[in-house]
């Protein structure tokens, strides 16, 4: 591809790089003339400042903190100016009287407000200013388009209710989301709209970092996105327009190819779990109504899934990526190369005419830890919303290498763990199973990862195989899809000296929600909700606090494809809330949220049981027997009981649980009786699904056999 590069080169050097486009201001109206009021700007220049308030009304000042000992910046002469001194008494006195004679402050939001305290920390004086001055607030975001154009997107003014300035830290968690809302708002409407043109955007703003993985293969995101688009235009000759197209392979740079291959051409990537196993995956393929598969004969012998694809192939034809190889040609890659440089290079990636980032990128499959498998459909623009608000809320660097363990089919190792380092542009290595162990670890070391996720248990069990050193690199290590141990931080933290923050998220929310950070950690929490998202809790019968999390905002799914009723992924359903709404979608969790916005999980809405009239959690039961027996697995289960409704029974995996020792663990640390089980049942291991969640499904048929045992007779 050498040719192909050199080419790429000329074709950047002959952008025109001279023209300048003029900013213009998008989004809502300004605040209106004679209305005094605050503009919030984010990180700008002098010259961003500069061209922004020859956009807006007349009588706006760029508002100025002065600090004693520090030059402020000095602007075009052109720029009104107010200037506040940051440690006068009467600071505030000037402004207020300025809003009230109509006039209109532009206060830009420094380093200060995010960078270097993880983004979860507004500046005092921003905090003071809004809570003292009774008018109008409207966020401003700076942003250039796909083709590099400069924009500034206005939110709708937003008047606070007075009683939300009264509470100190909630004050600032809600002026802090919806400064972060503003974000994702202006880089959803202004930046890329389809995930191919997101990827190409960090060819021009990103260093060209090396994307690899386990089987020794590494390519820079130039040569991944070229070679991508080649095998797109084969794929074109083997696939419908819009058809449904299965992938059945691990994390890696080939299926990475073959994800954006797909998605380029307007095909929609179905990722099979190959952990579901054989009936699992057929279920998955008619419920998304998949036309072809495309896998790897390596992948497949190495998984041992031979007999799996023999069961998909009743159904419909398999592609094998070595057949595909052997078929480009020439002609193929000669057509791919032009595709790059002419559409790619020097149109922009535009999307193809027709297009809206509400399309179908990728059809996903819920764990079925509850039920069967449902297909989740995600638009281009679900998928685009989840890495701008993980970016709104979690501080990456350009330097940062991301190490990989989850694979693609799961909703987590697809955005955070593959797109997000592809279009953010650093380092990432592709590993293809989170189960071994000792070559993750010895990975910790050799590569120098500084980000990693995983589930509590695969993060416990890397904790405990490795050696000392082995991942003294990390700096950002977050753990979700179940709760996580105080054992398992405490051991990153004892052999690493790394902290785990723990997140939340669902497959049909692109995933995340939400996540703890470094400036913003409550460990017994899963962080506080990411800018864009709206949410409520229904008040559940039997709860006296919190209520069932609903949320919604652009990172929520399209909706949903059902096993019972199949179908292509255009026409999937979003369901209705009970009230009839459409749009907000019900985590069925049970949450608490504090003054600060933290979440707290208290467990599934179908993992509680009904004991007596009152409401117990299965998750506080399991929490319970963590505490005291921490080196150990612990699931809860629900049983009918004759006298009180129903009953409780724990599976351990240690072998001297005793319910006498939970009635006392309960009592020392002021807990109801009520979490500890009717009966403790020792097991070997828990039962795991392959995205590393405690198979509930399978403990509760064990524990109905238990309790209703098969007649001698």
């Amino acid at each position: 591809m050498a040719r192909a590069d050199d080419a790429m080169m000329v074709t950047d050097r002959l952008m025109p790089s001279f023209f300048a486009p003029r900013p213009r201001l998008q989004g809502s109206r300004p605040l209106s003339a004679g209305q005094g009021g605050l503009f919030l700007l984010r990180n700008s220049t002098q010259v961003g400042v500069a061209r922004l308030i020859g956009l807006l009304p007349e009588k706006t000042s760029w508002l100025r903190m002065v600090r004693d000992g520090l030059e402020p910046p000095t602007p075009p002469a052109e720029i009104p100016i107010m200037d506040l001194q940051a440690m006068a008494a009467s600071r505030w006195q000037g402004v207020a009287q300025a809003v009230k004679q109509g006039r209109k402050l532009l206060l830009v939001i420094g380093e200060e407000c995010g960078e270097r305290a993880g983004r979860d920390r507004l500046p005092p004086e921003l905090l003071t200013l809004t809570q003292q001055l009774h008018c109008p607030i409207q966020f401003i975001q700076g942003i250039e388009d796909p083709q590099g154009a400069p924009h500034f997107w206005l939110e709708r003014p937003w008047q606070p209710e007075e009683s939300l300035k009264e509470h100190p830290q909630g004050w600032h968690s809600n002026l802090l989301h919806r400064l972060r809302s503003s974000f994702v708002s202006a880089s959803l409407e202004l930046g890329p709209q389809h995930i191919w043109q997101a990827a190409l955007g960090s060819l021009k703003h990103h260093a060209p970092n090396p994307i690899s993985d386990s089987t020794g293969l590494v390519r820079t995101p130039k040569e991944l996105l070229l070679q991508s688009r080649v095998l797109a235009h084969l794929l074109s000759q083997q696939t419908e327009p819009g058809e449904s197209v299965g992938l059945l392979l691990p994390s890696s740079v080939g299926g990475m190819m073959l994800f954006l291959g797909l998605i380029v051409e307007g095909r929609i990537p179905a990722l099979l779990n190959f952990s579901a196993g054989a009936h699992g995956m057929r279920s998955a393929c008619r419920t998304a109504s998949v036309g072809r598969v495309i896998t790897s004969r390596r992948f497949i012998e190495r998984a041992g899934l031979q007999d799996a694809v023999k069961h998909i192939q009743r159904d419909r034809p398999v592609l094998y990526l070595e057949d595909l190889k052997q078929r480009l040609g020439l002609g193929s890659k000669l057509a791919g190369v032009g595709k790059f440089l002419k559409q790619d290079r020097l149109g922009g990636g535009l999307p193809p005419t027709g297009f809206s980032a509400d399309d179908p990128a990728v059809t996903l499959f819920t764990s079925g830890s509850e039920g069967q498998a449902k297909g989740v459909v995600l638009s281009h623009r679900n998928l685009l919303a989840n890495i701008h608000q993980i970016r709104s809320a979690v501080t990456l660097h350009r330097h940062d290498r991301y190490l990989n363990t989850l694979p693609m089919f799961h909703a987590f190792g697809l955005t955070v763990g593959t797109l997000v380092p592809l279009i953010e542009g650093f380092s990432l290595h592709q590993h293809p199973s989170p189960l071994t162990h000792h070559t993750i670890c010895h990975l910790g070391r050799s590569w120098r990862p500084t980000i990693m996720a995983g589930t509590d248990t695969f993060l416990h069990n890397y904790a405990r195989s490795a050696e000392e050193g082995d991942f003294s690199t990390i700096r950002f290590l977050f753990a979700g899809a179940e709760p996580l141990r105080p054992r398992t931080t405490e051991l990153w933290r004892e052999k690493f000296g790394v902290p785990v923050y723990q997140g939340y998220g669902t497959t049909e929310c692109a995933p995340a929600l939400s996540c703890n950070t470094p400036g913003a950690n409550k460990p017994e929490s899963v962080g506080r909700l990411f800018g864009g998202i709206e949410s409520r809790l229904i008040p559940v019968e039997g709860l006296e606090e919190g209520g069932r999390l609903q949320v919604k905002g652009p990172n929520v799914m399209r909706g949903y494809l059902m096993p019972d009723t199949p179908g292509h992924p255009a026409r999937c359903q979003f369901p209705r809330s009970a009230d009839g709404e459409v749009g907000w979608y019900d985590t069925g969790d049970i949450v608490t949220l504090d003054e600060a916005g933290f979440i707290i999980i208290d467990g599934r809405a179908k993992r509680f049981a009904k004991i007596g009239g009152e409401m117990v959690s299965l998750a506080l039961v399991e929490r319970l027997a963590e505490q005291l027996w921490p080196d150990h697995q612990h699931a809860a289960v629900r049983l009918p009981s004759p006298s009180k409704g129903e009953r409780i029974w724990l599976y351990s995996s240690h072998s001297q649980a005793h319910k006498s020792d939970l009635i006392s663990a309960a009592n020392a640390r002021g807990k109801s009786t009520l979490l500890v089980p009717e009966r403790i049942l020792f097991i070997d291991a828990l039962p795991l699904l392959g995205n590393g969640k405690t198979d509930h499904q399978a403990l509760q048929r064990l524990a109905e056999k238990a309790l209703n045992p098969p007649s001698t007779s």
